[in-house]
């Protein structure tokens, strides 16, 4: 586990470096950051300096997030934090996936692991989209994550069975591609 949480921290830097080391994130992240903005500072739901509301974003949730970061002074590097923690556990959901997910008989579980971490590593494009970019894609990564584990291990305790109502009950206000995945 901390192999991979330094291995992805350094090939994050290293990505994060070659894009010039942005603060604000890429793309929709600073709509997301006009709208945080806005209501962490009372303004509502409103985007840049206009005050009609308006919904302008994609998740409610990484809105919210957002929000809550801003409201107590974390701004974008709370949210990087964020984002980036959440990036490493979904790489470890998916590890336990793959363990839980090949039968006992297969002694090559190891091998399949450090494949998909090797893989992951490899892929600059994936680490901007899922850490750097600072848009909800880290949090509806990691509850993908969270819903293909719990398929790979089906809840049984009330624990988990909390925790998958969680993953399942959280994904539509993340991204509304989730209205056909959660059910699927």
């Amino acid at each position: 586990l901390i192999a991979v949480m330094l291995a992805v921290a350094a090939v994050t830097l290293l990505t994060w470096r070659q894009h010039g080391f942005p603060r604000t994130g890429i793309d929709d992240a600073n709509i997301f950051f006009s709208y945080a903005e806005n209501l962490a500072s009372g303004r509502g739901f409103t985007y840049a300096q206009n005050s009609e509301p308006v919904e302008g974003f994609t998740s409610m949730l990484w809105t919210l997030i957002c929000a809550a970061m801003f409201a107590v002074g974390l701004n974008e590097a709370g949210v990087f934090a964020f984002t980036f923690s959440l990036f490493v556990a979904t790489q470890c959901l998916f590890l336990g996936a793959i363990r839980k997910a090949v039968p006992p008989t297969v002694r090559n579980v190891r091998f399949l692991q450090v494949m998909y971490i090797a893989l992951i590593l490899s892929t600059p494009g994936y680490i901007t989209w899922m850490t750097i970019t600072l848009m909800a894609v880290s949090l509806w990564g990691f509850i993908v994550a969270v819903m293909t584990y719990l398929l790979v291990l089906p809840p049984r305790t009330k624990l988990t069975i909390f925790i998958a109502a969680l993953a399942f009950g959280f994904a539509p206000i993340a991204r509304p591609e989730a209205l056909l995945v959660a059910p699927a």
